[in-house]
């Protein structure tokens, strides 16, 4: 494949996340951070047993989850804007060297710094939510920051602020890895035995696919 081809094919893979990115696509892209999430936990299921909640939250069921799906973005970051800002610059584009851009290195974020975050990002859902609805939902959030990596060692967090909060979970995805911060005693058992634990059990690509 020559330069160009190459160039159309990145032109058609942006032209998709585009689609993927828009309004009517919210209940895919919400399959599809949960898709993530029981892979990396290495559960087995099919993507029609992601049942969708027309009158969320929940956002999704699956096997006694209520899971309610949040993406923590880099503040006035626009995925949707991100891509179209691609597929211009691709259209553009007369070999693949008009595409490079300065690179630096990720940093990881360590476990306890992502408890911190994701604790002050979700206090405004738990205020919106009332305490009985919160007490019903297992709270997902996928970590989607520019210049960072969730580090993938183990080490203890304190998840007193999202539990004093009132969720019956709380949840990450990011990248390749999951990590479930508490479960209350009235969540799925699935998720109360992976509390604590960095887990990565999907090896292969298309993480987010549904597929």
């Amino acid at each position: 494949m020559d330069e160009i081809e190459i160039i159309k094919q990145l032109i058609s893979e942006t032209e998709e996340s585009i689609r993927f990115f828009s309004c009517g696509k919210k209940p895919d892209r919400e399959r599809s951070v949960c898709t993530a999430f029981l892979r990396c936990l290495g559960i087995g299921f099919k993507v029609s047993d992601l049942h969708i909640n027309e009158t969320d939250p929940p956002d999704i069921y699956f096997n006694g989850a209520n899971f309610e799906i949040k993406e923590y973005l880099d503040d006035n970051r626009r995925r949707h804007e991100e891509y179209k800002k691609l597929l211009k610059k691709l259209k553009t584009a007369k070999k693949l060297s008009d595409l490079k851009e300065s690179y630096n290195p990720p940093r990881p974020l360590t476990i306890k710094e992502v408890c911190d975050r994701v604790t002050s990002f979700i206090e405004k859902y738990a205020r919106n939510y009332s305490e009985n609805l919160c007490s019903t939902l297992d709270l997902m959030v996928y970590l989607n920051l520019n210049g960072y990596h969730l580090d993938d060692e183990d080490i203890p967090v304190d998840s007193s602020g999202m539990i004093k909060q009132g969720w019956r979970s709380v949840s990450i995805v990011s990248n390749s890895l999951a990590f479930t911060f508490f479960a209350s005693e009235s969540a799925p058992v699935f998720l109360r035995n992976v509390v604590g634990k960095i887990k990565n059990e999907w090896k292969k690509s298309g993480l987010f696919d549904l597929s």
